[in-house]
């Protein structure tokens, strides 16, 4: 079962990510993170309250390095409230007007029965560059399905259309995320879908660029029991915004926050509305990024985030 043998994605994993051991010009982000938006693991099934006093964690590291020709890696480790702890490594071939990426996707730790589970991650992204691109990634567990009591599946998808209007690049994105547990009895569900628009600006030699972001979210909890298969939903509109500060050449910090100014309920939340601060639901988050540059390089901006890889700062 390929669940049960997980070891030929963590060595793939492995030889993508060795070449970034010695390298300069690799780029390093790392992020804090913070929220009350979202379901505990040992939440009920008969739970139909919603008091936003849960705060939850999370963080990530992730690597990036340009390699020979048009070829770039970049890897890393994250934890994600809905998709739990993942690892991955994406091996990309890039040019200016399209790019393709093939790489692992591998949940670790996220069961006992299951210490790793395999999983690919794909990327195909085309681009008129300082016009207009557009963007699919997807990270997806190989088994299809929960196949035993310990046993769960990870998905993600994200899709971006983005475009320049002079000092600013805009783009819409959805973003879907799903993990189901087998717990014997029920299969738990989270999933989170996600559609905004953001709004980048920035202007040239300044140090710093805000981002500005609009979006509906649509968090559920499923308790696929067989029988009632009860459902806990969050719906909610949340702005964000983020600002990105370029300390020097090769070092950068950011802070961000996302608030939601009304949020509603579905399923066995079905009762509960929010419009403001009681409770007042969010997310922030905090983060440096760093380019270990070769002496005498003009590299700038230390931005891991900014490519076409699996990259789970946005949503």
């Amino acid at each position: 079962m390929a669940g049960k043998t997980p070891l030929y994605p963590v060595l793939l994993s492995m030889m993508l990510l060795l070449p970034l051991s010695d390298a300069f010009g690799l780029e390093v982000k790392g992020t804090f993170r913070g929220a009350n938006m979202g379901f505990a693991e040992e939440r009920s099934d008969s739970d139909t309250s919603f008091t936003g006093t849960d705060f939850f964690w999370n963080g990530s590291i992730l690597f990036k390095q340009d390699m020979l020709g048009d070829f770039m890696v970049e890897g890393g480790l994250y934890k994600d409230l809905i998709l739990r702890n993942v690892a991955f490594s994406l091996l990309q071939y890039k040019t200016d007007y399209f790019s393709v990426g093939l790489g692992t996707f591998v949940g670790i730790g996220n069961s006992q029965t299951f210490p790793a589970k395999s999983g690919i991650s794909t990327l195909m992204r085309l681009e008129l560059p300082g016009v207009v691109y557009v963007s699919f990634l997807s990270d997806n567990s190989l088994d299809g399905m929960p196949s035993e009591t310990g046993d769960y599946i990870q998905r993600r998808n994200t899709l971006s259309l983005g475009f320049s209007v002079f000092d600013a690049i805009c783009s819409l994105n959805l973003d879907s995320k799903w993990f189901e547990l087998d717990t014997g009895d029920v299969n738990i569900t989270d999933s989170l879908i996600d559609y905004s628009f953001l709004v980048e600006i920035y202007k040239k030699n300044v140090p710093y660029r805000v981002s500005l972001s609009f979006s509906y979210e649509y968090l559920l909890r499923n308790y696929i029991d067989g029988i009632t298969d009860p459902t806990h939903g969050l719906h909610s509109l949340v702005l964000g915004a983020e600002l990105y500060l370029m300390l020097g050449k090769n070092f950068s910090i950011f802070l961000g926050s996302d608030g939601a100014i009304y949020s509603w309920g579905s399923g066995q939340l079905g009762g509960f509305s929010d419009l403001g601060f009681d409770p007042y639901l969010y997310r922030g988050y905090i983060g440096v990024a760093f380019t270990l540059a070769e002496a005498g390089s003009t590299s700038g901006g230390g931005d891991a985030s900014a490519g076409n890889g699996s990259n789970p700062e946005s949503p």
